[in-house]
């Protein structure tokens, strides 16, 4: 039996950024439980937001990036 972890579940809504403010707080009932809206999800390392924009995505990637190069220059010669 599939069971609801209602601390981790969420979900979300494609939307265009003028109709973002208008859905911001949607619940779903499942069973018992309520789940919340998210502007932004992560599904196997990749960041979706609720426009599709990728901003998320790319903020991350670039702070991993700039991450992985200081430790690179902290290598010892």
């Amino acid at each position: 039996m599939l069971k609801l972890n209602k601390d981790k579940s969420e979900f979300f809504v494609f939307l265009s950024k003028q109709h973002v403010r208008k859905t911001m707080n949607l619940r779903i009932k499942v069973g018992s439980s309520y789940i919340h809206s998210s502007t932004s999800v992560e599904n196997l390392g990749i960041i979706s937001d609720n426009t599709l924009a990728k901003e998320k995505q790319v903020n991350y990637i670039c702070k991993s990036c700039y991450y992985q190069i200081r430790n690179v220059g902290l290598i010892p010669k």
